[in-house]
């Protein structure tokens, strides 16, 4: 199976309250054929360092999401 090359080191998953919501944004966006519909990879392909707020789905991440992860 393909795998980002980006998964490992991917700081947007140390923001998911859950592993279950994580495991889901890898699966759908981390692996295999819908790699490519990362919006973050796409911006990392195109030169641009993503916003660490930058959802995978293109998405983004409020402020209040980074202050509740304790």
């Amino acid at each position: 199976m393909n795998q980002c090359q980006y998964a490992s080191t991917c700081p947007i998953y140390s923001v998911f309250k859950t592993e279950t919501l994580k495991n889901i944004y890898i699966k759908n966006y981390c692996n295999g054929p819908k790699m490519g519909n990362c919006q973050r990879l796409t911006m990392r392909e195109s030169g641009k360092v993503p916003p660490k707020e930058l959802l995978p789905d293109g998405k983004m991440l409020t402020a209040t999401h980074f202050n509740a992860k304790k």
